[in-house]
């Protein structure tokens, strides 16, 4: 006999095929575990009303064989196997008749099927409360983004609007003492400290606002025309008179993305090179296709002051200074919100640094040929 381990790691699940003269021809080990037979060979060759009890006999002669010689099948049956033991163990078999009435018999045992029944209850019952957990998720989830979205939306206007009134107040302050004639140079020196720090608070809302901002949801499958960004950062270049220089310019090509957040990402990249720059900026953009990968790979090239390899493991940490602060002035967000933005395009960001030779960042993005037609 079967051990009960052997029965336990045997499928749920058994097979009997009989010839036309309903005489086993082989059975499958759990149909061997089931009946208790030690192998097939002393089983073959037996009939199966010789397998199954005299109602089920009855009934197969009487009900089944008929249905399979009509039909070609017989679903859903009703039988109780008799073991070698002579125990009898209830069943639900299908059965299928072939050309040369040979006939195929799957078959479940009741126990088992009620233990797969139930594992599938419990794993609906699972799946509706996970359904439901997730559910609630996803709706706490749109609460906080509405949330974020308001409170950017005041971050914006209500709290750099007073801040843009100090620095206007401050400047026509200086502006009527200078019409005045009046000459006070260390209440200017505390005016034009105040309107520095304004000016600093007012650049790091902003900057806080961009932070923010790139977590809330945005569609990403604008075609993004590179040449546009492209213009709008020689512009901000030629404003800070750096040079700026773009490989192969006339095949810059387009690939799906948020325009807004694309355009914030590389303004702040540019913006780094130029602020950290201890020379006349020079700046180097080029781009290639990794067709293998249906990746577009942009690079970002500087002449600035460069970073250690152990800083390039921080810069996109949100508040992250690597320099004096008093030296180059910012808010320690702008790199973090770069890495933001280019995971919301599922890119990737990778730089190369020397101290005093300049970085270079290169971000790559998804990126499908069809889109540049």
């Amino acid at each position: 006999m079967s051990s009960n381990a052997t029965q336990a790691n045997s499928p749920a699940c058994g097979f009997l095929k009989l010839d036309k003269d309903r005489k086993v021809i082989s059975c499958c080990q759990y149909g061997l575990d089931l009946l208790a037979y030690d192998s097939l060979e002393n089983v073959k060759g037996l009939y199966f009303s010789n397998l199954v009890s005299l109602a089920s006999r009855i009934f197969v002669d009487s009900y089944t064989y008929p249905m399979l010689i009509a039909d070609g099948k017989a679903d859903e049956i009703q039988l109780s196997f008799k073991t070698f033991s002579g125990d009898t163990i209830p069943v639900v078999a299908n059965a299928q008749m072939y050309a040369d009435s040979t006939t195929a018999w799957t078959f479940m045992s009741c126990v088992n099927r009620n233990e797969l029944y139930n594992e599938l209850l419990t794993a609906r019952d699972t799946l509706q409360t996970q359904a439901l957990n997730l559910s609630q998720l996803n709706d706490q989830i749109q609460e906080r983004q509405s949330d974020l979205q308001a409170f950017c939306h005041s971050l914006s206007h209500d709290f750099t609007g007073p801040l843009r009134r100090i620095n206007q107040m401050i400047d026509f302050a200086l502006e009527d003492f200078h019409a005045e004639g009046i000459s006070a140079p260390e209440p200017f020196k505390l005016l034009n400290n105040a309107q520095k720090n304004a000016t600093t608070l007012l650049g790091m809302t902003n900057s806080l606002v961009e932070y923010l901002v790139a977590d809330v949801p945005v569609p990403h499958d604008e075609i993004v025309d590179f040449s546009e960004v492209i213009a709008d950062v020689q512009a901000m270049c030629d404003r800070e008179g750096a040079s700026i220089t773009i490989s192969n310019r006339s095949s810059v090509p387009r690939f799906s993305g948020s325009k807004g957040q694309i355009q914030v990402l590389f303004k702040n990249i540019i913006e780094n090179a130029v602020k950290y720059n201890d020379n006349d900026p020079v700046i180097t953009i080029s781009h290639t296709v990794d067709a293998a990968n249906d990746l577009l790979v942009i690079a970002i090239e500087d002449n600035g002051i460069g970073m250690t390899n152990d800083s390039l493991d921080t810069i996109f940490t949100p508040f992250t200074r690597l320099n004096c602060a008093s030296t180059y002035t910012g808010s320690g967000l702008g790199l973090s919100i770069v890495k933001k933005m280019v995971n919301n395009h599922k890119g990737e960001i990778q730089v190369e640094s020397t101290p005093g030779n300049g970085s270079t960042f290169y971000v790559s993005f998804p990126y499908k040929a069809d889109v540049d037609k």
